[in-house]
């Protein structure tokens, strides 16, 4: 393929997307990975490393924009509901973001897991 296919290939590209059973909400989301822009645009929101807020915000600001509604591909949660999800049960929420973070790029092996599992404990299972 020459650079050119290279270039169509790698533009045309969409962000991943994987639908997750979550029980404890009583159905399924669609987690919709970020875009090059929209990851950039995430960690600019996020305060700097070391501060005591940051696992936090990163965890609650992927949530809200990743998981969409199956049917429609809207975002579910909004800005309003930031403080709602940081006082909800982290269970179904570790589970959703832990998919967030692999279908955005940022895998097992980068500081956003590191930082869910010193906040949160283990989210691989």
């Amino acid at each position: 393929m020459g650079s050119n296919g290279i270039r169509t290939a790698a533009l045309k590209r969409t962000p991943p997307e994987e639908t997750v059973d979550v029980a404890e909400w009583g159905g399924k989301v669609l987690v919709r990975g970020l875009t090059l822009g929209e990851q950039r645009r995430f960690f600019d929101s996020l305060p700097e490393e070391g501060s005591p807020v940051r696992s936090e915000r990163m965890t609650v600001q992927l949530i809200m924009r990743t998981v969409r509604d199956p049917d429609s591909g809207d975002l579910v949660f909004e800005a309003a509901d930031a403080e709602a999800i940081r006082d909800a049960d982290p269970g179904p929420f570790n589970q959703v973001f832990a998919v967030a973070a692999r279908l955005s790029g940022m895998g097992a092996a980068t500081e956003v897991e590191q930082d869910l599992e010193v906040a949160h404990g283990d989210v691989s299972g």
